[in-house]
Order: C-alpha cells, then structure tokens, then sequence
C-alpha cells in the first residue's frame, strides 16, 4: 500500500520503502516538521513500478530487508539503472558485509534501526538533501556553461569580425570561422603557428609589434592594420586586448579586427567629392528640408560676400533682391517638395548691397526609404553674361534704332526737300495776298452796295468776307507750321554722329536748357524744381546734350494741364554705378502702356492738336544712344512722367 504526503510539491522529494507499516510511520514522524515531501510504499515491486513510470525522488530510505525482494535487488533493477536516485539503506541487521555491499553500490549512508536510528536518521536525510542541492547546483552550472560555450562559439562562428587568439609568443591558441574562411586554414591547423607561417614578413612583423604594445602596456589598442586577401588589400580596425592568466600575469592576446575596406573606399570616394565640391566653380549650398542652410561651398562665400558662420540655419531667402516675385517662389517650392527639379534665374543682393544674376538649379536629396531628407541648390554667378547679354541688346538696339533712323532721316529729307520749295512759294505770296485783299475788301463792299447784292460766292456778303479773312491768315500760318515741320525734319536728317569727343559739363547744359525754356516754364507751371550735385564732365557733344534736354523738359511742361502741377529735374551721380543719372519727372496727364511703348517712335505725337511732331521724344532718344547712356519713360495716365537718362562716366 502507498502512502502519499499531501505536499509533495516541495523541492525534495523522498520514498520510503517500508515493509512495516509501523517503522514507516515512525520515518514520517521523524521527519515531520522538515521541508521534505515524504512518500511511502511496503513493497520492492511498488517501488520499481514508481521508478519506472519516472517518479521524480531525490532520496530513496531504503529498507533492506523486505517481503518479496531485497534493497539490493531494487537497487540492481534496470529500472532504477535507468533512473538512478540516491539512497539510504536501513537495516536491523548489523551484518558488516551487507553495509559494505550497499556503500559500493553508492549508498548515502547505512543506518541501523536501533535506538540512536531516531537521531541519525534527521541527519543522513538533511545531508544527503544538502549534497543533492549541491550536485544539482554543479549540474545546472556545467548546463549554463555548455550553453555559453555554444553561444560563444556562435557568435565566434557567426560574426563578421576576424577573431583570434594569440599567447605571449605570439603563437596562435584560436581563431573563429571568418578567420579560417578568409585565410583558409582550419582552427585545428592553426594552433601553434605564428603571423609569420600565414602572412607576408612584412605584415607579420607589423601584427607581432602592435600585439607586443598590448602586453606591454596591458590595456586594449586600436591599430589600423592591412592584410592581403584573395581579392587585393584590405583594411582591418583590429581591438587588441591582454588576457590574464590565474596569477594575475598577462599571457594572452586577443585581437578582434573588423573589415573597414568598403568604409575606407566610401570615405576616399567622398573625401574626393568634398574636394570637388569645395574647389567647385559654382556655388553650392545644402538645406534641410525647411530651407535652413546646412553647408555652402566657399564659392559661394566668394559670390555673396558672407562667411560661413554668417549663413549657417539661415534661408537662402536673406539673399533676395526684391527682383523675384513670391509667386515664383511658390512656384519653385511645390516643385522641389514633390521631388522635381527647378531651373532658373535669381536676381540676389551681396552682403555688400551689389546686385547678381545666378543661374541656379535645385533639387531633392532623398534617403534609402526615397524620403526627402534636404534640397541642394547649385547656382552659377552669370552677372557677367547678364551684362554682356545686355549690352548686345543696347547695341542691338542701338543699330536698329540707327537704321531706322538712316532710313526715316532719307525720308525726312526727301520729304522736307520736296515741301520745302512749294511752301517757300507760299510763304513769299501770302503775305501779297493779305494786301491784296485788304485793298480788295472794301471795293468788294462798295460795289455789292451799288449793285444792291446780297451774296458772294453762294454766301451772304458779310460771311464770305470774314471766311476770306480767315483764309488768307490761315494761309500763312499754315505755311509757318509747315516750314516748322520741315526745319523738324531736316535737323532730324541731318544726325550728326561726328564730334562726341568733347569734355562735356552736364550741369550747364541743363542748366542751359532750363534757361531757354525759362518763358515756357513759367507759363506752364508755378512749381518747377531743379536740384543737381556735383558731376564730372563726361566724353560727348555739348549742342547734342542741351537739344535733349531741352526737348524732354519741353515733353514735361507741355503735359501739364494746369500751373499747379509741377515738373522737377535732379541730376546726381550714382554711388553703385558711377554712371550720371538726370530725372526728368512731371505730374502732368501721363500716357497708358500703348502710347509709353511708342514714346521713342517718330512722328508719333498725341499733341497734334498743339503742334506736336513727334520728333522731340525721339531725337533726345537717340543723342543719348549715341552718348552709350540709357534712356527709360515710366508713366501711368493721370499721374504724370518719370524719364531717366542714365550716362557714362
């Protein structure tokens, strides 16, 4: 019969194998009060059948005199061969051969069931459980120490690092696969060879100096060391450590070397594109993906005038001019957030205050994921083109304002030759005409009186003789305008590009033109102003300058409609360019875009009903072409004109 202890959950777990029920009970009560999960069974065979259906004891008490087999013959069973369990042999026999047999079989302990068995018993249990918890201990630490060995050597035989082992005179005592991989020797071979019997003399000798540090210093180096390999040199960060013996004495060095040729290959690759981009005749300048500056380039120091520090975590916007609309900006920033690329022109400010022109082009820099991570902006100074582009365009445009003028000056000439000649004619007769007529008039009068008629030429008397007044005054004055026109276009014709080599005071030629048209200033307007600094005298034709002076201060006063308006002249010489710059500027009607695009254009005039020619817009144009200066109209209807003439020093 088995009996079972309730807790037997406990750690240490004993069967009592017992053929009295009596004893068995005095083993309980002995027992009782330790943290022991007791069992008990009265047979050899019941016993076996626990053991072998694997029963989990730590300590068999084993009675060796039982009813149908001895402690020896369970000890002996294959089933406990197979599940081998410590044990104590309790006996009332003190037969000293049978205490022998038992403690070569590997008893605990052999107890004699006599009075001091009660005292023993506690004893031999408390020890046999002390030695079961140590040996479990002792297996539990070889369990751990074979599972770190083996993930040990897993991680030995599966990392990228070279690993090895090397003693005090440098022979090898281990290495790991990617060593016996790479130089193609086995861990096994290995042991006991040198650097020398595997690399060239040269590396040996370099890898036993850095191993020799090591130990002399016994603290962990660095050393950067090269090592031929099947596909060429490569290069090795190699962490060299001392290792200690029991004694406290260094007797080992190991070294873990991790390839860093590809590393060393990107880093050359971009030490060569830093230099590119550092000796780079362009500006570059990187971004994050808000639009801070990251880096720029010293071309672009170079251009802008500001150092690196300077622009550093800035936008590129401080740069801006004011010439580029934010629509444009807009624009630009859509594209390059959706990826693209965008190609254009800015129009910058230096930090010098000096306007440039850069062709730029900028882009998206995006990670492994195709994420945006910052925006490169390259860009090209071509204010010099700009410049020279600008200047063909002048001189382009001075050519065909050249021809046109050739061809209109042959024209005008033709046509003011051909005028001139009937118009003379006219001129010389009128005037004998109006004397005719005033001797006429009144005989006109006094035979229409006699003869009592009432009409003349289809008109009452009265009104043909005021028509005819009006005729032979008309006559003249007609004649007079056209021989104005004429002079107009002769002078027009007669362009003179000889003689532009005089020194040239630009103040007293304006103040020149203001003094002739000092009469048509004051019938004009009651606020004419004119403020001029101090200007160099420049290369040119000193008749030519005043003609057009005089002829845009007329264009200003004839477009006042009333004398509290006002027209100013400023003239001053600009700091940037060194150029002289002369405003002419009116409060006068002001033209639309249609009548300010054909303002240089002769012959057009919206004054015909004043006299206007349309010459004198056109001829101040082309004196000042002819002195390389720049000429701009700005205007806007109802609020007046701007006309700068800009000329070279």
């Amino acid at each position: 019969m088995i009996k079972t202890e309730k807790n037997d959950t406990r750690a240490f777990r004993i069967l009592v194998v017992e053929d009295d029920p009596a004893f068995s009970r005095i083993i309980q009560k002995i027992l009782q009060g330790f943290d022991l999960a007791v069992e008990t069974v009265s047979s050899g065979a019941g016993a076996l059948d626990l053991l072998a259906g694997g029963g989990a004891y730590n300590l068999l008490l084993l009675d060796y005199y039982l009813a149908d087999m001895t402690g020896k013959g369970i000890v002996e069973s294959q089933a406990y061969q197979n599940n081998r369990v410590p044990f104590i042999v309790m006996t009332a026999s003190q037969d000293a051969k049978i205490a022998v047999e038992m403690m070569k079989l590997g008893a605990e302990d052999y107890l004699i069931k006599d009075e001091g068995f009660r005292d023993l018993l506690p004893m031999a249990v408390l020890r046999a459980a002390a030695q079961s918890s140590l040996e479990k201990r002792l297996r539990e630490a070889e369990e751990n120490l074979r599972e770190s060995e083996i993930r040990f050597q897993s991680i030995m035989d599966n990392t990228t690092a070279v690993i090895y082992v090397k003693d005090k005179e440098g022979r090898y005592t281990f290495v790991n696969r990617r060593f016996e991989k790479l130089f193609h020797v086995s861990n096994k071979d290995i042991v006991g060879k040198t650097d020398h019997d595997i690399f060239p003399k040269d590396k040996a000798d370099a890898f036993r100096a850095n191993d020799i540090k090591v130990m002399k210093t016994g603290v962990s180096l660095e050393f950067e060391e090269t090592v031929p390999q099947d596909d060429g040199m490569h290069s090795y960060i190699s962490i060299k450590f001392p290792l200690f013996g029991p004694n406290g004495a260094i007797n080992a060095v190991c070294g873990i070397s991790t390839d860093i040729t590809q590393r060393k290959r990107i880093e050359e690759e971009l030490r060569k594109l830093s230099h590119a981009v550092e000796q780079c005749p362009v500006s570059i300048i990187i971004t994050d993906t808000m639009g801070n500056i990251e880096y720029a380039n010293p071309k672009f120091t170079q251009v802008a005038g500001y150092t690196l520090e300077e622009v550093m975590g800035k936008n590129p916007r401080f740069l801006k001019s004011g010439k580029t609309s934010q629509e444009e900006y807009k624009q630009l920033w859509d594209i390059i957030t959706s990826g693209g690329e965008w190609r254009g022109e800015f129009h910058n400010r230096k930090k010098n205050g000096e306007l440039f022109w850069e062709l730029a082009c900028i882009s998206s820099i995006k990670n492994a994921n195709g994420d945006i991570t910052h925006f490169i902006e390259v860009k090209e100074d071509i204010t010099e083109k700009k410049l020279e582009e600008e200047k063909e365009r002048r001189q382009r445009e001075m050519l065909r304002h050249a021809d046109k003028m050739v061809s209109l000056g042959t024209l005008a000439a033709g046509v003011a030759h051909e005028i001139q000649n009937p118009n003379n004619y006219i001129i010389l007769n009128a005037p004998f005409l109006d004397r005719i007529w005033a001797d006429a008039k009144p005989l006109i009068l006094a035979a229409a009186k006699i003869e009592d008629r009432k009409k003349l030429a289809g008109l009452p008397i009265e009104e043909t003789i005021k028509a005819f007044d009006r005729l032979t005054s008309g006559i003249l004055k007609g004649a007079e305008r056209i021989k104005g026109i004429a002079a107009g276009l002769q002078n027009f014709a007669c362009k003179d590009l000889s003689g532009l080599e005089e020194e040239v005071d630009v103040k007293k030629a304006i103040l020149y033109a203001t003094d002739l048209l000092e009469s048509l200033i004051k019938k004009n307007t009651r606020r004419f102003k004119i403020s001029i600094g101090d200007l160099p005298r420049i290369k040119g034709n000193r008749l030519k300058l005043e003609q057009a002076m005089v002829n845009l201060i007329m264009n200003a006063l004839q477009s006042l409609t009333r004398p509290t308006q006002k027209v100013e002249v400023n003239a001053a010489r600009d700091q940037d360019s060194g150029r002289i710059v002369i405003k002419i500027m009116d409060t006068g009607r002001g033209m639309d875009l249609e009548t300010l695009r054909r303002i240089t254009e002769p012959f057009f005039t919206t004054r015909q009903a004043s006299g206007g020619t349309g010459l004198g817009a056109p001829i101040a144009y082309g004196i000042i072409k002819d002195h390389g200066g720049d000429f701009k109209v700005e205007s806007k209807p109802g609020k007046g004109t701007t006309v700068t003439v800009a000329l070279p020093v």
